[in-house]
């Protein structure tokens, strides 16, 4: 009689229990949700920023480039309040521990070298404030999610074509091709050719964000029709869009972000477990690529004939690019030896650090990454953060092939094809654009890799 008693007192707790337990579960989903909303806030300020910055309010440049800063601080907010953050995540806590190491140098360095502590703060955010935001975005974001990102980019960029499309036909000192400030350098191809800024306040801006509508364009391609989530005319659209925009881009670089990306994509079709994507995979980067350079040489003439112009007169300066690129990853060794313990000061070496230091937008120290890491942190904490950066690509391409081959979807491939060697020695450092696109797109990548986890992702790419 008391174990029936008992049992009945049980059954009415757990029937009490379960409304408040499922309203805690509909609780943490409604923010997650508001955590993923707030992303595309960062992520569509990232893009638009330099509207305000160079169009709009040019006097606020300085103050509006920390406009994302608080949105991500929200961010920040919800996850931990709420838990929904990498608790296990061992390359998580490794950035975390890496973060927490440079604080007593960064305060050490102020001390030291008698410069603004804002310098050492600056510098500090660039190397570490947005890297838990990628952790973040990778455990909240859904597949669901990453379509709207990948269908929303690729509309973005129909009316971005048609402004760096006017950009390249305008001179240099026309409004159109304003920069995030009067007074500073506009970067040509050619005396009268611009590099085409889009909505960005420098030329990297505008390469890195053609960069991802390529992966992303590709990725769409290779899925199979009812897996796309443009419309097939909005598709063509974007492609056409995409296709100008890297023709009237004007940097070299595009170049190597684009074989990068085809690379990695035709990669995914290698490993891919179905035959229908691995089809595609195979033919569908070479045809587009193909089709782009088609129109690139013989629709963009004037456009082909710079860029080949602007590559005889670099290659006779810097040398060839491949040796210039691979140069990047081996620089760094010539300063160890010279480079004081303490190093000379985090974000002392970069545009925005010098300006708080010296009044002036000048490089203080070398402008390749790693070289400057290792000036800027000391040889310790330098070659610390270098091999965290080397580690952190490194496991999210084991991820990434691992994701490609469960989920049937090339698109955590593409993803890294492009933003793989920005995490690597990218100017994540130096420069702000760089800095949030590569994090962000880290995140967008580890959420990628977690396709094909969830129940029916057999049957949909997008689980």
């Amino acid at each position: 009689m008391i174990t029936g008693e008992a049992s009945s007192r049980g059954v009415r707790s757990a029937a009490w229990q379960m409304p408040f337990m499922q309203s805690a579960v509909e609780s943490r989903e409604a923010v997650r949700k508001r955590i993923v909303t707030l992303v595309f806030v960062v992520y569509w300020l990232l893009i638009f920023e330099g509207v305000l910055r160079k169009w709009v309010l040019p006097q606020l440049s300085d103050v509006l480039f920390f406009l994302k800063d608080p949105f991500v601080i929200a961010i920040y907010y919800l996850a931990f309040r709420y838990r929904l953050w990498p608790q296990n995540s061992t390359m998580f806590w490794l950035g975390v521990l890496l973060a927490a190491l440079y604080i007593p140098l960064v305060l050490l360095q102020a001390i030291s070298y008698d410069f603004p502590i804002l310098v050492s703060g600056y510098g500090w955010r660039n190397y570490f404030f947005y890297l838990p935001l990628a952790f973040i975005i990778g455990c909240n974001f859904r597949g669901e999610d990453l379509a709207r990102l990948v269908k929303y980019t690729l509309l973005v960029a129909i009316p971005l074509a048609v402004l760096v499309f006017f950009q390249f036909l305008s001179p240099p000192d026309a409004f159109v091709n304003r920069t995030y400030s009067e007074d500073a350098e506009i970067f040509t191809v050619t005396k009268d050719i611009v590099r085409t800024y889009g909505t960005f306040t420098f030329t990297t801006g505008q390469v890195i964000f053609v960069a991802s509508t390529i992966a992303m364009l590709l990725a769409v391609w290779i899925l199979p029709k009812d897996q796309r989530p443009l419309h097939p005319m909005l598709l063509i659209a974007a492609t056409v869009a995409v296709i100008t925009s890297f023709a009237v881009n004007g940097s070299r670089a595009i170049f190597f972000y684009t074989a990068l990306t085809l690379a990695a994509t035709v990669f995914s079709g290698i490993i891919a477990a179905k035959q229908r994507i691995r089809f595609r995979a195979a033919i569908l980067p070479i045809v587009l690529a193909t089709a782009g350079a088609l129109i690139f040489i013989n629709v963009f003439t004037t456009s082909w004939e710079a860029i080949q112009e602007r590559q005889q007169v670099a290659s006779g300066i810097e040398g060839s690019p491949v040796a210039r690129a691979l140069k990047s990853f081996t620089e760094f060794t010539n300063y160890i030896i010279e480079t004081p313990v303490l190093g000379h000061g985090v974000g002392y070496g970069t545009g925005g650090g010098a300006k708080l230091a010296t009044g002036k937008m000048d490089f203080t120290l070398v402008e390749d990454e790693w070289s400057r890491v290792l000036l800027e942190s000391g040889v310790v904490l330098g070659l610390l953060y270098i091999a965290y950066r080397i580690l952190l690509v490194s496991w999210l391409f084991v991820q990434a092939v691992r994701a490609t081959r469960r989920s049937h979807n090339p698109l955590p491939l593409a993803l890294l094809g492009f933003i793989g060697i920005v995490l690597l020695n990218g100017q994540i450092t130096s420069q702000g654009t760089i800095m949030g696109y590569g994090w962000l797109f880290a995140g967008f990548l580890m959420a990628a890799n977690r396709l094909g986890l969830r129940p029916g992702s057999e049957a949909d790419a997008w689980k």
